[in-house]
């Protein structure tokens, strides 16, 4: 038994193979093949069984694999693109998250035809995290109390400017009943964007009053709430994350 062994050892660390340190080191092996055509069949009729010496091997490298894909997109998914797009995203979100619910798969010509003929009404990027912010927020919109009027989709427009948010006039649509002094409760204010949604935003008067002649009261400031976005860049690292396309450090700002 233990000749046995010593051969079986002496084989294995025979100097046609690349020696490693027993469990220490890792060798890949690329390739293996005979030294000449074996004959596999015996006189006997058994098999012919090709020891280590008669085989060369090549030792070859471990494959660093890319950790970004690029995958179709077969429905919408916020925060992350519209339905037939091509994104590169995190080979473990994939599988793990959109291949299981079948919200994306690996792109073919045919399938990226199919699907890209097909109109989405999703946001996506920065356009969905307007989205998100407008409906998480409260606009005040400030009025003069002194005078009357009829709010407008100006007005509303310059509320928002107010907020750091840039809406065209044409993009906002006021409710049916006519808003005015008057006007206690919260009312929606509809917004759209890139002609595929239609945001409705939490609106309310403010009335200000003057304090002297440079000053006036002023809204609240706490009309946006923090939200939470669908962030697709999480099992990056940082080097990984430079692969991807438009990479800022903060991808979201909460």
């Amino acid at each position: 038994m233990l000749k046995y062994f010593a051969n079986t050892a002496l084989k294995f660390c025979s100097p046609s193979l690349p020696v490693s340190t027993f469990g220490r080191n890792i060798t890949y092996l690329r390739q293996k093949y005979p030294e000449r055509v074996p004959c596999y069949v015996t006189l006997n009729g058994g098999t012919q069984e090709i020891t280590v010496e008669q085989q060369i091997y090549i030792e070859g490298e471990k494959e660093k694999e890319n950790p970004v894909i690029e995958v179709l997109l077969s429905d919408s998914v916020p925060g992350l693109g519209a339905k037939g797009s091509l994104v590169k995203i995190h080979r473990n979100r994939f599988w793990n998250n959109l291949y299981l619910r079948k919200l994306a798969e690996l792109p073919t010509p045919e399938r990226i035809r199919q699907l890209q003929s097909e109109h989405s009404s999703v946001l996506f990027g920065h356009s969905y995290e307007v989205q998100q912010r407008l409906l998480n927020m409260t606009l005040y919109i400030p009025m003069n109390p002194n005078i009357d009027w009829t709010l407008s989709p100006k007005h509303v427009m310059v509320a928002f400017r107010r907020v750091g948010v840039i809406v065209p006039e044409e993009g906002i649509t006021l409710p049916d009943k006519p808003v005015t002094s008057s006007t206690l409760e919260e009312f929606p204010v509809n917004v759209n964007i890139e002609n595929k949604v239609t945001v409705p935003v939490k609106s309310r008067i403010f009335l200000y009053q003057r304090l002297d002649a440079k000053t006036t009261t002023k809204p609240p400031a706490d009309s946006f709430r923090k939200i939470r976005l669908d962030d697709w860049t999480l099992d990056f690292s940082e080097d990984d994350l430079r692969l991807l396309p438009g990479f800022t450090n903060k991808p979201y700002r909460n």
